[in-house]
């Protein structure tokens, strides 16, 4: 019964997917975005300036809610004062617009290749990141991964080997150190 029961909810789940991301209601999410950004076809103006106390009353609604949003359960299974304490860490951590536009742009990412797996976003979003200015700095000793043949996926797997052969798995196959890397800088 267990197993017929996880059945139905796992079809009832799969198909609500289904339906959110249906082709009409996607472009439904896309109307309303660009209905957001740009209303009536101009483009957002700036936004208006708050005060210190509307920030400080946002950010103690902002807090609370974050704070509320654990269950009774989970609070007193972890405790109260260390889940107390993780939230607030999480809440600190959120304060940083850099670290806040990563997270987006890494979650944009990851819904696009949800969405779309046939598509290869790894390689365009490489080839954007090369091009960066932030990292035009590092670009003699950074090389993009797909270089060679930037549709071929064997490529990818094959640099992406060679940099966790040379220690530094950490860059995740994004790129491989050049042979310029390993000269001192002067």
């Amino acid at each position: 019964q267990k197993a017929m029961l996880g059945d139905t909810i796992n079809r009832r789940i799969v198909d609500y997917v289904a339906y959110l991301t249906s082709p009409v209601r996607v472009s439904g999410y896309l109307k309303n975005l660009q209905k957001s950004l740009w209303p009536n076809g101009d483009r957002i103006s700036s936004r208006l300036s708050r005060d210190s106390e509307m920030k400080m009353r946002t950010r103690f609604a902002a807090k609370l809610s974050l704070l509320a949003s654990l269950s009774d359960e989970l609070k007193h299974l972890i405790g109260s004062e260390t889940t107390r304490r993780g939230l607030l860490c999480v809440f600190d951590l959120c304060q940083d617009p850099v670290l806040n536009r990563r997270f987006i742009l890494v979650l944009f990412e990851g819904i696009l290749k949800t969405l779309f797996p046939d598509k290869p976003f790894t390689t365009v979003i490489q080839r954007l990141h090369y091009r960066s200015n932030r990292v035009s700095k590092y670009r003699p000793f950074l090389v993009p991964s797909a270089t060679s043949a930037p549709s071929s996926t064997s490529t990818m797997t094959r640099s992406a080997s060679v940099v966790g052969s040379t220690g530094t798995s950490g860059l995740g196959g994004v790129c491989n150190i050049s042979p310029r890397s390993s000269r001192k800088k002067k």
